[in-house]
């Protein structure tokens, strides 16, 4: 494989030196020009996932928690990798974004999945986290913003604890409830009056938020 030139060279969609540039990005800026002329691409990095969610799982339903936590690092840091390269080297897609939109949905139904194998009495706790989580993904694709309610990290953490900390899932579970029911409240209260806003600006004789007289 010949030299990677400056022709090869994609140009960054941020300056790593800009103030508004993610900081993970800019650290990771060495490491995606390598990824991207090695030929990696953020879909790799991506469907690399499978087989580590595998061995997640059975480490999991095997009731290795260690080993299930450490797997969910590795899938971390895989998905924080594959949207940073995207970001980094102009190749961010709307497919790429639904497809990494699937697995992060998928990898909290891992967690919650093995979370309710293992302590079976939060089971409807844990359907409730997984029902405002879908409604949160829904919204994004409604609204075209990602946000998050960060379900998998707390949860991995409260099954390695739990057996040393007993109670601590109740942490792990209603947390990352309320984070996603407040942001798919408060977006779609915002949306609504946005959508009144833009309905009372076209009516006649409305001007910056008053009737007129």
């Amino acid at each position: 494989m010949r030299p990677m030139t400056s022709a090869d060279r994609v140009p960054l969609t941020k300056d790593p030196s800009s103030g508004d540039g993610k900081a993970r990005d800019r650290v990771f800026d060495a490491f995606a020009r390598g990824l991207y002329a090695a030929g990696v691409r953020p879909n790799h990095l991506t469907l690399a996932q499978v087989p580590i969610y595998v061995l997640m799982i059975v480490a999991g339903l095997e009731g290795r928690v260690i080993e299930f936590g450490l797997w969910q690092i590795v899938i971390m840091v895989l998905d924080g990798m594959d949207g940073t390269l995207a970001r980094r080297m102009g190749l961010a897609s709307r497919a790429g974004a639904v497809l990494d939109a699937v697995f992060d949905f998928f990898g909290i139904i891992v967690v919650i999945g093995i979370a309710v194998h293992l302590y079976p009495g939060y089971l409807w706790w844990f359907v409730a986290l997984l029902g405002a989580n879908l409604a949160l993904y829904l919204q994004n694709g409604v609204l075209d913003e990602k946000a998050v309610s960060y379900v998998r990290g707390p949860v991995v953490i409260a099954l390695v604890l739990e057996r040393s900390f007993p109670g601590i899932m109740w942490v792990a579970i209603l947390v990352p409830l309320g984070v996603a029911l407040a942001i798919v409240f408060v977006r779609g209260l915002v949306d609504r009056v946005e959508e009144v806003e833009g309905e009372l600006a076209y009516r006649p004789g409305f001007r910056s938020g008053k009737g007129g007289s």
